[in-house]
């Protein structure tokens, strides 16, 4: 039998607790029973049916009861069910780093480089070696590529690493001293020990120590003079009694003697050079002197200034021409025939601005008895005011054996010449 229901209202019920009081009647048609339900009953038997995952999401309404289904699309995540759970798995074999980010927290802590990065070698790309050798102890890494490494095998004890340069690989070797080192290289060292040196001196030898400079010259024409207690120095070289007379240029020290004393061994004067240059023996000393021979054979000779006081014998029958130096006050030569010529004999100054004075005799050289000593045959010849040459080129002129001239410079432009020519037949001048 029903109950009756009085003031019946549309009640709102929006919370759970709001539901403890409230029943829902219902009429069985069959037994005509009524049955009075709580409304809390209807919220605490809701369950899941079936094979499905589901979760029950809601809020605090009656009205915001949902079921929702359980999936995912990744293969990373996996579900499995139980009777009283729905259970979730990570495969880690499907994680791609490339799609995780570090910026968020939690991160993955560690990764497998053997399993996660593709390869069993890492890239140098990716902060690896690319190396999948094993190291050799000593070994040094390099780049030998601007994506790759390699190493540098260790070699023997005493080795240094060497730049290459840039661009170019570095290697083991000895150092340069030349190149390869800064500073100040030590005398033990193969260096000075020095870093800077006077200019233009010259390095002394210091035992260990380093190199020291002497003094630089002081003016041209200075040696370097050794000192037994001390380091030798530049010094100018002199003469006491000015016997050594020195002429020093630039790089150059030209000596030359003005000696007037001459000593014999046992250091006795022999010979003074008094004050007008006279040659003055001393102590019964004799003086003995040979005056220079020079034979010439060739077609033409040229006398030097050193060559003065000399006797040059003429041995040519094709002819000889001599040619003096230019005039200088007291140079002598005497010329002396040793062969008859055919050809021209002859003696020419330096320049016609030498000229000639004097004069020689000539004749045929034949006693005073013979047939052919006539007058005409005999005779003296001067030079003129501007002859400067003597040309025998005929017997008259003298070039036979046994002529003899000899010419003496008197001054700076002026040859005197004395003599005796020898000729055949009649006499001419030779002079021009």
């Amino acid at each position: 039998m029903a109950t009756k229901v009085n003031s019946l209202t549309t009640n709102s019920i929006l919370l759970e607790s709001d539901a403890i009081n409230e029943y829902l009647y219902s009429t069985n048609t069959q037994t005509s029973k009524d049955t009075k339900i709580p409304l809390v009953n209807l919220l605490t038997t809701v369950s899941s049916i079936g094979g499905g995952h589901s979760l029950v999401s809601g809020r605090s309404t009656l009205k915001r009861i949902v079921f929702k289904s359980l999936g995912t699309t990744s293969t990373i995540l996996s579900m499995s069910t139980s009777e009283q759970k729905v259970n979730f798995d990570v495969n880690q074999a499907n994680i791609d780093l490339s799609k995780c980010k570090n910026t968020t927290t939690p991160f993955i802590s560690t990764v497998n480089l053997a399993t996660n990065v593709g390869a069993t070698v890492l890239p140098t790309v990716n902060g690896g070696t690319n190396k999948s050798s094993a190291w050799v102890v000593g070994d040094i890494a390099y780049a030998s590529g601007t994506t790759t490494l390699a190493g540098l095998a260790d070699i023997a004890t005493g080795n240094a690493l060497i730049s290459g340069g840039v661009g170019v690989a570095p290697s083991w070797g000895k150092i340069a001293l030349g190149t390869h080192t800064s500073g100040t290289l030590a005398v033990g060292n193969g260096g000075t020990g020095a870093t800077s040196f006077t200019s233009k001196s010259v390095l002394l030898g210091n035992n260990t120590g380093a190199i020291t400079p002497t003094n630089a010259g002081g003016t041209n024409g200075q040696l370097l003079i050794g000192n037994a207690s001390a380091n030798p120095s530049f010094a100018s070289l002199t003469s006491a009694d000015n016997t050594v007379i020195y002429t020093a240029g630039t790089g150059s020290l030209a000596l030359s003697t003005r000696i007037t004393t001459l000593s014999g061994s046992d250091g006795t004067a022999g010979l003074l050079v008094d004050g007008s240059n006279n040659l003055v023996s001393q102590n019964n000393a004799s003086l003995a002197y040979k005056r220079p021979v020079v034979n010439v054979t060739t077609a033409t000779y040229v006398p030097t200034a050193i060559q003065s006081g000399t006797i040059f014998t003429l041995n040519r029958a094709g002819g000889i021409i001599c040619t003096l130096p230019p005039a200088a006050a007291g140079l002598t030569y005497d010329f002396h025939i040793g062969t008859t010529m055919s050809g021209t004999f002859g003696i020419d100054a330096a320049s016609s601005a030498d000229t000639l004075q004097g004069a020689i005799h000539m004749g045929t050289g034949l006693t005073l008895n013979d047939a052919d000593d006539n007058v005409e045959n005999w005779g003296y010849a001067s030079p003129a005011a501007a002859d400067h040459q003597y040309v025998a080129d005929a017997d008259t002129k003298g070039r036979f054996l046994g002529t003899r001239l000899k010419y003496t410079a008197i001054t700076d432009a002026i040859w005197l010449v004395e003599g005796f020519a020898i000729t055949s037949g009649g006499i001419a001048t030779p002079w021009t």
